[in-house]
């Protein structure tokens, strides 16, 4: 029986690991397999905004710069139809206008002249009409008040020192404008005398800078002779072309020196307002210092406490 009982023990050995096999197997947990992830569809966003109609441009601009415009000069050719004139010493443009019954801009234009300042004696001009004999300029020597009645003189502006606007105007450092007769002929143009006294001025006596009396006046314009190239008399306003050396010396001489000449200019010429040029420049230029002056500067009588035209 012994080895009966060695059977029996080996079998339920047998048994007993069998079963802790199956315990130990159905203990465990098989880990499970994930399944795959079904791609979710992305969903199509929706919106609540209306389309609206398309708007079709209706037009296409294009900006377009500027550009400057080219300079195009005509070839300028004398006019060799009208008739010869040879310019004679004093002569300017003006006077040859004046004389020839036509004007210092078509003169310029029929001989191809870029400064009507600049013609010399010798040079042969066109000219429309026949140009009249010329009249002598005054010279240093005014002719004799006796060979003139006072209602043929012409009047115009002198500088009465130290009379602080006694008797005129006050310019200057206390001096005064005040008329005077002078030894020339009065013309019925206003062009032609403010020609006349620029001219006379030009040559007078200086006078006397410190007067000792009332009747003692003085010329600044002594010694300059400066010339007229055009004269144009408005309605209200006048317009004087010079050319000519203007040296200046001092504020006092100068302010009693641009009021006689632009005194007499807007006197003269019976107006309120004054454009003078002088080489083609405004006359301002020369008298004021602060370089704000403006090209077109016009001249006033309230600067020379001249009365107004009505």
């Amino acid at each position: 029986m012994g080895w009966i009982k060695k059977w029996a023990l080996a079998a339920m050995l047998v048994a007993s690991l069998a079963a802790c096999n199956l315990t130990s197997s159905s203990s465990l947990t098989d880990t499970p397999t994930p399944e795959p992830l079904t791609s979710v569809p992305s969903a199509t966003p929706t919106s609540d905004i209306i389309p609206t109609n398309t708007l079709t441009p209706t037009a296409t601009f294009t900006a377009t710069v500027p550009q400057p415009p080219t300079a195009v000069l005509p070839s300028c050719i004398p006019r060799g139809d009208w008739k010869q004139y040879v310019v004679l010493p004093g002569d300017t443009l003006f006077r040859i206008a004046e004389r020839g019954n036509t004007t210092v801009a078509e003169l310029t234009t029929g001989n191809c002249i870029d400064d009507p300042s600049k013609i010399v004696s010798g040079q042969i001009l066109y000219v429309p009409n026949d140009v009249a004999t010329v009249t002598p300029r005054p010279s240093a020597t005014p002719e004799p008040t006796a060979t003139l009645s006072p209602d043929e003189q012409l009047e115009a502006y002198v500088i009465l020192s130290e009379d602080d606007g006694a008797q005129g105007p006050q310019v200057g450092c206390g001096d005064s404008l005040v008329l005077q007769s002078l030894p020339i002929a009065r013309s019925e143009y206003a062009a032609a005398n403010i020609e006349a006294v620029i001219d006379y001025f030009g040559n007078a006596p200086e006078g006397t800078r410190n007067p000792a009396s009332a009747s003692d006046t003085y010329n600044p314009l002594h010694g300059y002779n400066l010339s007229v190239n055009n004269i144009a008399v408005n309605i209200g306003y006048v317009e004087v072309d010079l050319s000519g050396d203007m040296i200046l010396s001092g504020v006092c001489f100068d302010a009693i020196l641009e009021a006689q000449l632009v005194g007499n200019v807007l006197y003269l010429a019976n107006v309120n307002e004054a454009v003078i040029m002088l080489n083609g420049e405004n006359l301002i230029y020369r008298f004021d210092m602060s370089g704000n002056a403006r090209r077109d500067y016009v001249y006033t009588r309230d600067k020379f406490n001249l009365p107004n035209v009505p």
